[in-house]
C-alpha cells in the first residue's frame, strides 16, 4: 500500500453562512471549558468516486456546508475570552475553513483494507495539532476534501470545546441531507447552552495550563477492527450467560469494551499485580433528569473510570469484565453529573494529560451515531476513519460498522509492537467474524478459477472481514489469504492504469453479490442459490471485460494462480517487466547466463546501458526450465528505495509479519539475522532478481545468502565480486546476423537501394540493441534521403556503440528532428516519476488539452 502518498492542498478557502446573522454569544459549560486544552476532534468519511465531476462536487459541498452553517452558526464563530467572565463562542460568522486537496496515490481499497491505518490519512485533515484554545484565532470547524485515485475523502476537524461526538454527527447528518438538495433539515440544533450553572463561569485558564498536554511523539499504529452484527450479538450473549445478573443486562458494547480491555492487557504483557484502566466516553443526555434532547448542541459527555489489577482481569472471563464496566456506567446519575459540575465551577482546572498510563486504554466515540446514511447524493460512505488528533498508545475509537445498526468498527492506537501482539489474540480473534465453511469454499475455488487475480485487490478486504481464523476455518482461511497475498503486488502495479477503468467498475459490482453471499447462513438453501446465480452472472461480465482489455496488451496475465502448476506462481508476486517485442541473438547468452546461475549462488550481468541486460534476464526468468520455484524481480536503480526493497524480501522470503525497521542498516541486519533463524518459505529454489544496480553498497544491502536462495543483477558498471560468491557476466552487443535481423525487424526490409545505407548504420551501432531499435524504428516508412541522412550524422559522430555519451547524442538528433510541438510532448514525459510505468490514457488525455492533438 502507498502509505507513503500525502495529500496536496490545491485551495484553503472561508465558508460562511448562507444568509446574514445576528452576531450573538454562546456560553460555554463546565464540559465544554474543560476541553479548552484538549485536540480537535477529527473524522473523516470515505466514498467512491461521485458520479459528476469533481469539481462540481466539491462545490455542492461547499454551497450546502454554507447553508448547514445557518442552523450551527456557533461553528462559524470564534472562541473570544471575556476579562469579567471566561471564554465564550462570538458568533460573528467568522467562518469554517474550506480546504480541497488530491491525493491520486491513495485508493479507496487502500483506506478500507485491513491492516494499519496509511500514514496517508495524517494529511488529509486540516487543523492537524491545532488545541481547542486556539480557536480564538483559528475556525472552530474546517473541512478537507481529498480526491483520492478512485473517490473522495470528506475529513472533518470540530473544535472539541463546542462540539462532542453527537453533536460532530448531528452536524454532519444535516450537511448530507443539504446536500441531497432538501430545503430543510429534519433535526434543527438546540443551541441553548445554559445548564446547571445560574450564574457565569469565571475561569480564565492560563497559557501553561493550555499548554499541559504532551502528545506522545513516538510512532503509533492505528488499526481498524470490524465487529458484524452477529459478533457484536455473540459477544453480548456470551458475557450474559457468564455474569447471569438478577437485574438488567450487559450491552452488547460493554462486552465489546470489555473484550479489548482483556486483550491489550494481553498484548501488553502486563504484570499479574500491575493496575490497568479501562476510561468510556459516556454520553449524559439521556442520563440528566429531566432527560435533555439529542439534538443538545454541545459538550454532554463523562468518564467512566473502572480498574482492575492485570492477573485478576486475565484470570476471570469476560462476563466479569463487562460486569465491572456496567457497574461503574449504572453509578453515573444526573445527580452525579450535577454535582461534578458544581465542583468544577468551585475549583475549575483543565484536561491534563501529561503523558499516558502505559496500562490504559480510552473508549471513544459510539456506535450509536448515525454514519453510513450520509449519502452526499452519491451514495453511502465505503468507510469511516479518525483523525491524528490527540491520539496515543491505548486510545480506542468506537463507531458504527459498514453494516450499520448493531455493528461496530474500532480504531485502535498501540505501539507497533503492542498490536503485533494484538492481532494475534486468540480471544479477539474468535470474536471478529462468524463463517460459513461451505461458502468459504465456493469462494476460494471461485477467486482462483474466476478472477485470475485481478480482482483479489478489490475483494481482499470483503474476504477478510468473512474470514477470520477461527480455528475450524484456518485452513480455508490460510488458502485464501495465501493467494489474494500474492497477488496483492501485481495488482498494486497496475492500479492507477486508466486503461483497466472498465474492468475495475465491473470487480466493484463483484463486491456487493460477495459481501451479502458471505452472510447466508449454511442452511438457507435458496439464498444460497440466489446468491449463486448473481455470483455466476457477474463473473460472466468481468471474464468478458478481461477479455477485451487484458488481450490488448494492458496486463499480461496468461497463466493460472499460484499453485496452478504453471508460471504465473513465479511471476505473479513480483514480475519482471513485460517483453516489448521479439528477442534477437539471446539463444547463446541464454545457455550461458544460465550455466553460471547452477555453478554460482550470485551472478552479475554487466554491459552498458541498451545492450539487453534486462532482456536477457527477463528472458530467463520467463524460461527457469525446472531451476526455480520462485522468481521476485526488484528494479533498483540509481536512488533505490532499498527500505522498501528489504520489507518486500522479508514479506516474500519468511514467515511472519514485517517487523520495524529503524533504517536499511537495522532492515539488512534483521533481513539476515531471519533468513540464518529460518528457512525460505518455499519448497523450491529461489532467484532473486535486482535489475539496474548502480552501486558496490546498494549491490551488499541487498544480497543474502542462505541456502535455496540464488541472486541475479544487473549494472552499467562492473561490480567486482569474489571468485568464491559468483561471477560476473559481460553481455556481449550482438553479433552480425542478430543485429541485421534485429534493424530490418524494426525498420522493415528495404528496397535494394537502401541495403548500402543500411549496411553502414548497422555497422555504426556495433550490435547494440538499443541503438538499432531506436533507429530503425526512426527510419521506419521513411525516403531513402532521410536514411542517407542518419547514415551521414553517423559517419560524423562516429560508433555509438562505445560510449553513453555517443548513444546519448544519437537520441538527442531524434528529439531534434521532431516538430515542435512533438518536441514539447517529449518534454512533458519528464514530468512523470522515472523508472515507473506511464499512463497511456491519462498522457494522451493531457496532450488532447494542451496542443489539441487528435
Amino acid at each position: 500500500m502507498p502509505s507513503t502518498a500525502v495529500a496536496v492542498v490545491l485551495s484553503t478557502n472561508i465558508v460562511r453562512s448562507a444568509r446574514p446573522l445576528v452576531r450573538t454569544r454562546c456560553d460555554l459549560t463546565a464540559w465544554d471549558l474543560v476541553l479548552l486544552s484538549d485536540c480537535y476532534v477529527q473524522q473523516g468519511l470515505i466514498y467512491p468516486k461521485p458520479p459528476i465531476k469533481f469539481d462540481d462536487a466539491v462545490q455542492r459541498l461547499r454551497d450546502s456546508l454554507s447553508e448547514c452553517l445557518v442552523h450551527f452558526y456557533p461553528l462559524a464563530g470564534r472562541l473570544a475570552t471575556d476579562p469579567e467572565t471566561t471564554v465564550f463562542v462570538d458568533c460573528n460568522d467568522a467562518g469554517a475553513q474550506f480546504v480541497v486537496a488530491a491525493c491520486h496515490g491513495i485508493s479507496v481499497a487502500d483506506l478500507t483494507a485491513d491492516g494499519d491505518v496509511p500514514g496517508s490519512v495524517r494529511s488529509f485533515f486540516p487543523l492537524t495539532g491545532a488545541l481547542n484554545h486556539d480557536g480564538h484565532s483559528l475556525p472552530l470547524l474546517a473541512v478537507q476534501i481529498t480526491e483520492l485515485a478512485d473517490g473522495m475523502f470528506i475529513g472533518c476537524s470540530f473544535n472539541h470545546s463546542i462540539a462532542d461526538g453527537e453533536s460532530m454527527w448531528h452536524f454532519i447528518n444535516c450537511w448530507s441531507e443539504l446536500c441531497r438538495g432538501s430545503r430543510q433539515i429534519s433535526r434543527p440544533p438546540l443551541l441553548d447552552r445554559a445548564f446547571l450553572s445560574k450564574e457565569p463561569i469565571r475561569f480564565i485558564p492560563s497559557e501553561e495550563a493550555i499548554r499541559v498536554n504532551k502528545w506522545p511523539a513516538h510512532d503509533l499504529s492505528s488499526r481498524v477492527f470490524h465487529f458484524s452484527q452477529k459478533a457484536m450479538a455473540s459477544l453480548k450473549a456470551k458475557a450474559n450467560q457468564q455474569c447471569k445478573l438478577e437485574k438488567g443486562e450487559i450491552s452488547s458494547f460493554q462486552a465489546l469494551s470489555a473484550l479489548i480491555w482483556r486483550a491489550v492487557t494481553r498484548a501488553r504483557k502486563a504484570a499479574a499485580g500491575q493496575m490497568t484502566i479501562c476510561l468510556m466516553a459516556v454520553g449524559n443526555r439521556q442520563r440528566l433528569d429531566p432527560p435533555m434532547s439529542p439534538e443538545s448542541f454541545g459538550n454532554y459527555v463523562t468518564t467512566a473510570c473502572t480498574r482492575a489489577p492485570a492477573g485478576e482481569l486475565m484470570s476471570r472471563d469476560l462476563g466479569s469484565a463487562a460486569r465491572a464496566l456496567l457497574e461503574t456506567v449504572s453509578s453515573l446519575t444526573s445527580e452525579g453529573a450535577r454535582a461534578y459540575v458544581e465542583a468544577w465551577v468551585e475549583k475549575p482546572y483543565l484536561l491534563s494529560l501529561k503523558e499516558p498510563n502505559p496500562y490504559l486504554i480510552l473508549l471513544a466515540g459510539s456506535p450509536r451515531f448515525e454514519i453510513y446514511g450520509n449519502d452526499f447524493s452519491w451514495g453511502r460512505p465505503a468507510g469511516v476513519l479518525w483523525g491524528p488528533a490527540a491520539k496515543f498508545d491505548g486510545k480506542v475509537l468506537a463507531s458504527q460498522g459498514c453494516e450499520g445498526a448493531g455493528s461496530v468498527d474500532l480504531e485502535v492506537c498501540l505501539s507497533p509492537k503492542t498490536m503485533s501482539a494484538l492481532a494475534l489474540d486468540e480471544e479477539l480473534k474468535e470474536a471478529l467474524s462468524l463463517f460459513d465453511l461451505e461458502f468459504g469454499s465456493r469462494l476460494i475455488v471461485m477467486m482462483k478459477s474466476l478472477f485470475a487475480g485481478l480482482c483479489a485487490q478489490e475483494c481482499s478486504n470483503i474476504i477478510k472481514r468473512v474470514f477470520r481464523q477461527p480455528s475450524e476455518f484456518k485452513k480455508q482461511y490460510k488458502e485464501l489469504e495465501r493467494v489474494l497475498e500474492d497477488l496483492r503486488p501485481v495488482l498494486d502495479k497496475y492500479s492507477t492504469n486508466p486503461e483497466l477503468e472498465a474492468l475495475r467498475c465491473e470487480i466493484k459490482k463483484g463486491r456487493e453479490p460477495l459481501s451479502k453471499g458471505a452472510k447466508v447462513a449454511c442452511w438457507n438453501i435458496l439464498k444460497q442459490s440466489d446468491y449463486s446465480g448473481r455470483l455466476q452472472r457477474q463473473v460472466k461480465a468481468i471474464q468478458d471485460c478481461k477479455d477485451t482489455t487484458i488481450l490488448s496488451g494492458v496486463l499480461d496475465i496468461n497463466s493460472k494462480l499460484p499453485g496452478g502448476g504453471e508460471v504465473a506462481g513465479i511471476r505473479s508476486v513480483a514480475a519482471p517487466p513485460p517483453l516489448s517485442g521479439e528477442v534477437f541473438g539471446i539463444e547463446k547468452p541464454l545457455t550461458e547466463l544460465k550455466g553460471m546461475l547452477k555453478r554460482n549462488q550470485v551472478v552479475g550481468v554487466y554491459g552498458m546501458v541498451g545492450c539487453g541486460k534486462t532482456t536477457l534476464v527477463n528472458v530467463l526468468c520467463r524460461n527457469p526450465e525446472g531451476l526455480f520455484h520462485k522468481i521476485f524481480y526488484f528494479r533498483v536503480s540509481k536512488s533505490p528505495d532499498t527500505l522498501d526493497i528489504l520489507k518486500r524480501i522479508w514479506s516474500l522470503l519468511l514467515v511472519g509479519e514485517v517487523p520495524t525497521f529503524k533504517d536499511v542498516e537495522d532492515a539488512v541486519r534483521q533481513v539476515a539475522h531471519g533468513l540464518s533463524e529460518q528457512p525460505i518459505k518455499y519448497s523450491g529454489d529461489v532467484l532473486i532478481f535486482l535489475d539496474d544496480v548502480w552501486s558496490k553498497k546498494d549491490l551488499k544491502n541487498l544480497l543474502f545468502r542462505t541456502e535455496r536462495l540464488k541472486t541475479i543483477f544487473t549494472s552499467r558498471e562492473i561490480i567486482k565480486i569474489k571468485p568464491d560468491e559468483g561471477e560476473i557476466y559481460s553481455l556481449p552487443n550482438l553479433e552480425e546476423e542478430a543485429a541485421k535481423d534485429l534493424f530490418y525487424h524494426v525498420a522493415g526490409r528495404p528496397l535494394p537501394i537502401y541495403t548500402s545505407a543500411a549496411e553502414q548504420i548497422i555497422k555504426r551501432c556495433g550490435g547494440l540493441p538499443l541503438a538499432l531499435d531506436h533507429i530503425g524504428g526512426r527510419l521506419n516508412g521513411e525516403p531513402i534521403e532521410k536514411w542517407q541522412v542518419i547514415t551521414n550524422d553517423l559517419l560524423n559522430e562516429g560508433d555509438i556503440y562505445k560510449s553513453e555519451e555517443k548513444l546519448l547524442s544519437c537520441f538527442s538528433k531524434s528529439v531534434d528532428s521532431l516538430s515542435p510541438q512533438l518536441q514539447e510532448c517529449f518534454l512533458d514525459l519528464g514530468s512523470f516519476p522515472e523508472d515507473k510505468g506511464l499512463p497511456a490514457a491519462s498522457i494522451i488525455d493531457m496532450w488532447v488539452e494542451l496542443y489539441g492533438l487528435t
